[in-house]
């Protein structure tokens, strides 16, 4: 029986999407108060079609087609004006539902997220996840070797809610990373499959593959785990 619940955060609790368009649109909010040649809608299709190329370098080739790919400062504005600005970010639909069917089971619940922590952080207090969740691992803030595939966080969950790795259960959405822990602790997996998820599409790390695949949240408790 499932006594704790473990979620990843972007695109299992609220889509990364929304996360990169509000940073987008800051970023171009930013830009547009700067130069007079473009407005803040013009610039935030320039990113949005630099991004539909290719997810990296975004800003050095948005600055390029602007003709301000010499300005480094701005370059360095615009990148942590997008990691750490406060999001316009919310839970996914299906999310409250999920949080108030854990509750009434009287489940443990908790969040693993890698990325960086102070981004991280933002989009938790965001969403209000640490009112919903009993523990949230940011793993940047603890180390390196805390990253997913790592089963240190996992082990440190499965020690603070005093439960058997046999007893939890891990939702994401990543094939890359959020699965290939199984390899080395007996837990459960599920990966959620949502529209404007990055990674639908991504191989799977060693081709460890989840245990269930589900469309929504809620449904994870039709599973004979509980």
């Amino acid at each position: 029986m499932i006594k704790l619940i473990v979620c990843d955060f972007d695109d299992t609790l609220a889509l990364e999407y929304d996360f990169i368009a509000s940073g987008y649109r800051v970023c171009s909010n930013y830009i547009a108060s700067k130069i007079q040649s473009y407005s803040n809608t013009e610039i935030e299709g320039f990113f949005w079609e630099a991004f539909k190329q290719s997810p990296k370098n975004v800003f050095n080739r948005v600055l390029q087609q602007l003709g301000l790919d010499n300005d480094t400062d701005l370059l360095n504005q615009l990148i942590n004006l997008y990691r750490y600005h406060t999001p316009l970010l919310s839970y996914q639909s299906d999310v409250s539902e999920f949080i108030n069917e854990i509750k009434r089971r009287n489940i443990h619940s908790a969040i693993i997220t890698d990325g960086n922590a102070k981004t991280q952080l933002n989009k938790l207090k965001e969403t209000g996840a640490f009112n919903d969740f009993e523990k949230i691992i940011i793993t940047s803030e603890w180390s390196a070797n805390w990253t997913k595939p790592s089963t240190l966080p996992f082990t440190y969950l499965k020690n603070y809610f005093d439960v058997d790795f046999t007893e939890m259960l891990y939702i994401g959405d990543n094939p890359k990373k959020d699965f290939a822990a199984k390899a080395n602790i007996p837990i459960y997996t599920a990966r959620i499959i949502r529209p404007k998820a990055i990674y639908t599409n991504a191989e799977y790390l060693k081709e460890i593959r989840e245990d269930f695949t589900i469309k929504n949240l809620p449904e994870i408790f039709n599973l004979n785990l509980f």
